[in-house]
């Protein structure tokens, strides 16, 4: 009896094909899943660079507001108060101001402010963490930015802090 090798070689080459075929598919899924993973990375990354430059930037403008003036923009500021920061153009000049209302940034990031109260150890003029023992320094303030936003991954935070002085005694 003779098999017909022909007809056996057909089936053979088809189930190479239909493996060969569901391997390259398998392989171009896994690759497009890692590529959009590496997207969504690089979004999140961008996002937390910008929220950092947030961040410099309003500890920037609390060094700039007391430069301009200590009396007149940061010693009325309320230490209880979370303040928003924005670039005001009124009377054909530039400048930075604070405000109560919240400011958004690039229609994602909202940036807030606070003007802590700064405390010195009556001993050693340090500055100290409580009350206790240490008296209010009106010429000191603790800077507290924070940056929140909301991207593909969830809602994110940042903070930074600095401590500003009254250099200029304006």
């Amino acid at each position: 009896m003779k098999i017909n090798m022909r007809k056996k070689n057909k089936a053979f080459t088809l189930l190479e094909v239909v493996i060969a075929s569901s391997i390259i598919t398998i392989g171009m899924l896994a690759i497009l899943n890692a590529y959009s993973f590496f997207v969504r990375a690089e979004k999140s990354n961008v996002m937390r660079v910008k929220s950092i430059y947030l961040l410099e930037e309003g500890i920037d403008v609390a060094r700039y507001l007391r430069d301009k003036g200590w009396t007149t923009y940061i010693a009325p500021l309320s230490t209880t108060t979370q303040y928003y920061l924005y670039f005001s153009t009124l009377n054909g000049t530039g400048t930075w101001q604070t405000t109560t209302t919240p400011q958004v940034y690039d229609g994602v990031f909202t940036r807030k402010i606070t003007f802590g109260r700064v405390y010195r150890n009556n001993t050693t003029g340090n500055i100290s963490t409580s009350s206790t023992g240490s008296t209010v320094d009106t010429n000191s303030r603790k800077v507290t930015v924070e940056v929140r936003w909301t991207d593909q991954i969830g809602s994110s935070t940042k903070t930074m802090s600095s401590y500003i002085t009254n250099l200029g005694k304006n």
